[in-house]
């Protein structure tokens, strides 16, 4: 499919060809046809990899459309915020339309020379407030990662100030959590939206070598280093489970001497679209948090990748599929371990197929499992270790300090008055003889 086909116009084409876009992708797809059909849309923004570009590119085919409108984005970051602004001035880099980033102070002086407006809800509401941004004049109003704006009180009140012009204009959610309370809200504030979950299809695992690797939990570290260092050209993007755990895998390679990004869901999202270049001759080595943290990075396929954490569903192993490269030689590895077990087999029941098992023998080298016996103690011969007495007891006949004889114990003992048995009046009589009367 061609742009052309999706009735976008060619001084945005142009710009989406130079940036790398050489075909339209699903993401811009499914929102040119709903745009085409007039319609208000939901989407799971799980897998619509790079929605930036794609609403940014739907945004300036609506005001070429309508020249006297205006277009509203909301996010709910400000390094988001600073994303779209960027993504909007590559695709717009060929139109007269200007995307300003609302509360900035140009933007407030003039907001009359701003087409395109993106925002966190608390400035946008501000300035609607202000009389700045007249909501009758909206062509189209995107509300991205809205799940993270759920319980912010200024998108219900921004909503609330569009909600009276919302069959005059286009209006699109992106979400990666699609919940009960999520459609709520869109069924609320949008024009009957349809929702849209776009699948990836099962054909994409045509060519690519599939390897599950069974191991213990505590062998996974090793394991992975094992792998990058077997398959050093390989360009190779890591799913783990958390931002702890991307963190500490991270720290791990770098002491291991593995140059490699780690990409966490709390840290600045420019970055994520900074790895173009690869860490020198050993490849470039990405960790990342889930699925929902790597939908936004712009960087070119990988050659390998590797789930440290088994993926809950086979939509989602499809989709980090994804990122392998066309070709010879793409390679998916799971490293599967005793905590992955229920999701391992809930991903082979989703997919209705077995995945290939190999060895970990063939994995872990030599070197390395003579280490793990060093770091284990070794299975060598050990040398014998004379039995020290225990603390505190000396051999019989020892003698303490200044030459003295110690008293053995069995000596105290025999030297106490025999009295165990006895009755209370011999006890008494005892002590009589020995002290008097008036003991």
């Amino acid at each position: 499919m061609q742009y052309e086909e999706l009735g976008l116009h060619q001084y945005i084409a142009r710009p989406l060809s130079q940036s790398g876009y050489l075909e339209p992708w699903p993401a811009l797809i499914h929102l040119m046809e709903r745009y085409r059909e007039r319609r208000d849309a939901l989407f799971d923004a799980q897998y619509l990899h790079a929605r930036v570009a794609a609403y940014v590119s739907m945004a300036y085919q609506s005001l070429l459309e309508h020249t006297d409108k205006k277009a509203l984005i909301l996010v709910p970051i400000h390094e988001l915020e600073n994303l779209v602004h960027h993504e909007a001035g590559v695709i717009g880099r060929y139109l007269e339309y200007r995307c300003g980033i609302a509360g900035r102070s140009e933007v407030t002086r003039a907001p009359e020379r701003y087409q395109l407006l993106v925002g966190v809800p608390r400035t946008v509401r501000s300035m609607m407030e202000r009389g700045q941004i007249d909501p009758a004049s909206l062509t189209c109003l995107v509300v991205d990662e809205t799940h993270r704006m759920l319980l912010d009180d200024n998108l219900y009140e921004v909503l609330d100030l569009l909600r009276p012009h919302r069959s005059e204009r286009l209006t699109y959610f992106f979400s990666s959590a699609l919940s009960l309370e999520m459609r709520n809200l869109v069924w609320k504030y949008a024009d009957h939206p349809e929702e849209v979950r776009p699948r990836p299809s099962s054909s994409i695992l045509s060519g690519v070598e599939e390897r599950v690797y069974h191991l213990a939990g505590h062998r996974k570290l090793k394991a992975l280093e094992a792998l990058l260092r077997r398959f050093p050209a390989h360009d190779t993007i890591v799913f783990t489970g958390g931002d702890e755990v991307s963190q500490q895998v991270a720290g791990a390679l770098l002491i291991g001497g593995i140059k490699n990004y780690c990409v966490t869901g709390d840290m600045p999202r420019h970055r994520g679209f900074l790895l173009g270049e690869p860490l020198g001759a050993s490849g470039r080595v990405v960790v990342v948090t889930s699925e929902s943290t790597s939908r936004n990075l712009h960087v070119p396929a990988f050659s390998m990748v590797v789930n440290y954490q088994m993926p809950v569903s086979g939509d989602s192993y499809l989709y980090r599929i994804r990122f392998l490269e066309e070709g010879a030689g793409p390679l998916c590895v799971s490293l599967v371990s005793e905590a992955d077990a229920y999701d391992y087999l809930e991903t082979e029941l989703d997919m209705e197929r077995h995945f290939p098992s190999f060895p970990l023998d063939e994995l872990l080298d030599g070197s390395l499992r003579a280490r793990e016996r060093r770091q284990r103690g070794g299975s060598g011969r050990k040398r014998e270790r004379r039995r020290r007495p225990p603390r505190g007891r000396r051999a019989e006949g020892a003698q303490g300090k200044g030459g003295e004889r110690r008293v053995k114990r069995e000596e105290i003992v025999s030297s106490r008055p025999p009295l165990r048995g006895k009755s209370l009046e011999e006890r008494v009589a005892y002590y009589q003889r020995k002290y008097g009367e008036r003991f």
